[in-house]
């Protein structure tokens, strides 16, 4: 759909199935609408947010929801977990309104004269639409501590938004990571869910930490009896989870990933690598060192991990096969500034970007010397590993250190890094979100020309469109970190919103045409998507 808005012309995909034919329509019940003719038949379409980039479909959950997993087959399938503090299991409340976690249908509308009473009488319908869960909240614990947990594992096929399963977890434990895992010994994708047992949040504490690794259960037949077949069963053949066996550890397994047929866990401040096994998991190697605070997220590539610590910012390890039954870890680079991370995504073997819990987004780049020391190096950087650990004692640093490419302040508390094309054939984007609800994306540039270009243009904004609160726009965002290699694109899309004076000041010191200015921001906008 193409469309003005904001005094300039944008062009967003629209959500539908394929149209063979449209044209313009308008009456008094749509006064912008489309009329289209789709396999046959006629339909009335109406655009009602066009400023919204996104199209999003709702599905109600019992408690607030931590993380998610995406089947790696079936991208439809996700895993969701949830929980929260202080309030009565799904399974263990009484009352049927008490369980009800739903919509409950609404009154039929009572008849009314006066115009006034209608209105009341569609808010009085508006307030019985809503569960008495979601007026006033789930039924609170009476427990004295409050530190009594809530849990379940929630299947979804998001294509449908609809639930195809819920798996509560009891014993007062707090789910605190899932993933999706390839065992290669079971010949076998299993969900694997870590969880937490009386856990506290402060001080942090729990009494140990429960693996539980579970398998789909499908039903293979259709209604009319005959064998279903496509990609992992289908999702819609979900109907259920099957537990099949737990790993008890002394911690809080806050970070699951699965490697190579394997199983890698973060307990606490331990890295650990875990095997399949008939009964649990079964050890298979350990970090040598010790993590400062514990382990948030844990990334891949190769032979190579990218560990995140919940105060001390980014590891990298590196993980060395010895032999056919042997194998070890060891952390050789860290980074020098402490950074409270909250969310990681891997850019490259060598670069990193993290975010923290301050509104910060940092790009973490390994030295290009460093890292082809560390792979020429048969042991891996294994021996100059430990002697670093041994000479700083208790410091326990890494002696190769991470550089900060890039430095940027976003002003909300980053909970999601992804990369993806927002557009076919459009260039790779970071996409944020952040925990006001905003989603965001960093561009990359793809050229030093277009670089220097909206680099002029910031310096040239940051006087002539200053922030209605007086503060200093380069202040602003290097609030903890000096910004570096980041510029501020909403701070540029002001440039059209600008007065004609102060277009063409800026215009004449950057030796171009308003228009072309304006051309070059919708070009850069455009490929990102």
């Amino acid at each position: 759909l193409g469309f003005n808005e904001d005094g300039r012309f944008s062009i967003v995909p629209a959500c539908h199935e394929t149209i063979d034919r449209a044209c313009g329509f308008a009456s008094e019940q749509v006064p912008e609408g489309i009329v289209a003719v789709v396999d046959g038949s006629l339909r009335i379409l109406a655009c009602e947010k066009l400023g919204e980039a996104f199209s999003q479909s709702v599905e109600k959950a019992r408690y607030t929801p931590r993380a998610m997993s995406t089947h790696p087959d079936d991208p439809d399938v996700v895993a969701v977990i949830e929980t929260d503090r202080g309030i009565i299991g799904f399974e263990d409340r009484t009352g049927e309104e008490t369980r009800n976690e739903y919509v409950v249908d609404a009154p039929p509308a009572k008849k009314t004269k006066q115009n006034d009473e209608d209105d009341e009488s569609d808010d009085e319908d508006d307030a019985y639409q809503l569960a008495p869960i979601e007026q006033f909240g789930a039924p609170k614990s009476t427990a004295n501590d409050n530190n009594n947990w809530s849990s379940c594992v929630r299947i979804v096929d998001a294509a449908n938004a609809e639930t195809l399963c819920v798996q509560e977890i009891g014993n007062n434990e707090r789910v605190v990571s899932v993933a999706h895992a390839y065992f290669a010994k079971a010949d076998e994708l299993l969900l694997v869910v870590g969880s937490a047992k009386n856990f506290v949040l402060q001080p942090r504490d729990c009494d140990g930490g429960m693996i539980r690794c579970y398998r789909y259960k499908r039903d293979g037949k259709s209604s009319n009896g005959e064998t279903t077949k496509g990609k992992s069963g289908g999702n819609k053949a979900i109907t259920g989870l099957e537990l099949v066996h737990e790993t008890p550890c002394e911690g809080a397994p806050f970070a699951l990933r699965n490697f190579e047929g394997k199983l890698l866990v973060g307990v606490d401040d331990v890295l650990r690598l875990y095997d399949f096994g008939k009964k649990k998991l079964l050890r298979k190697a350990e970090c040598t060192q010790k993590f400062p605070s514990f382990i948030n997220d844990i990334r891949c590539s190769g032979d190579r991990f990218y560990v995140t610590d919940a105060c001390e910012s980014a590891f990298f390890v590196k993980y060395v096969r010895e032999d056919d039954q042997e194998c070890s870890m060891h952390i050789f680079a860290d980074d020098v500034a402490p950074r409270y991370v909250t969310s990681m995504l891997p850019l490259d073997r060598d670069t990193v970007a993290v975010s923290d819990k301050f509104g910060n987004f940092a790009a973490l780049r390994l030295p290009k010397d460093v890292s082809d020391e560390i792979e020429s190096d048969i042991s891996g950087g294994k021996h100059a590993a430990l002697q670093s650990s041994a000479a700083a004692g208790a410091l326990n640093g890494a002696n190769n250190k991470l550089q900060a490419c890039a430095q940027f302040h976003v002003g909300d508390v980053i909970c999601s890094l992804t990369k993806c094309a927002l557009q076919t054939g459009g260039s790779e984007v970071i996409v944020y979100a952040t925990l006001g609800g905003a989603l965001g994306a960093f561009v990359p540039f793809a050229s030093k020309d277009e670089a220097d270009f909206c680099s002029h243009l910031e310096m040239h904004l940051r006087i002539e469109a200053p922030p209605i609160l007086g503060n200093e726009h380069g202040a602003f965002r290097s609030s903890y970190f000096p910004v570096k290699a980041v510029v501020d694109g909403d701070l540029c899309e002001q440039f059209g919103r600008l007065g004609a004076d102060a277009q063409r000041r800026i215009s004449e010191e950057m030796d171009r045409t308003p228009s072309e200015i304006v051309k070059r921001l919708e070009q850069i906008r455009a490929r990102a998507g």
